[in-house]
Parts: C-alpha cells; structure tokens; sequence
C-alpha cells in the first residue's frame, strides 16, 4: 500500500474538507489544483489523468472482487 493517513475533516461554510497529504502532493507535483472523488461509501481521491483508472477500481469494489488482468476485461465490458 502505498500511502495510508488519517484526516480531521474540517467545515467550510456548509461543505466539509480535509487537506491532502502533503507526501502525496509533492509526488504528483505541487502544481495540482483540482482532483476528482470517485465512489458510494468509499471515496477515492484522484489526480488528475486516472480517472478511468479509479473507475475501474470503484467498480471492483463495488461488485466485491479483487482486480486482476482476467476480470479487468469483464469489467470493463460491463461500462459499455
């Protein structure tokens, strides 16, 4: 696992936030302004070009199997 931290959420007006790992952030650049969360009761957070990725990753989740090369293409006919 890459990258595992706990976050206070914190309010902002009626929304919620948490920061980004500041590790993360320096990895992916620190020229990131925007990231795309994916999911139903997980959250994922996304920078910027793996979203499809994430995706793939979500549904995954969501139909309970782990990701493998064999049941990558099932799922991504079920996305068509």
């Amino acid at each position: 696992m890459g990258i595992r931290v706990e976050r206070k959420v914190f309010k902002m007006g009626n929304a919620r936030g948490i920061t980004l790992p500041l590790a993360w952030v320096s990895y992916l650049g620190d020229d990131i302004s925007t990231v795309t969360i994916i999911g139903s009761d997980l959250l994922v957070v996304v920078p910027p070009g793996l979203e499809k990725k994430a995706e793939r990753l979500v549904a995954y989740m969501e139909q309970g199997i782990a990701p493998s090369e064999n049941n990558e293409k099932e799922v991504e006919a079920h996305e068509h």
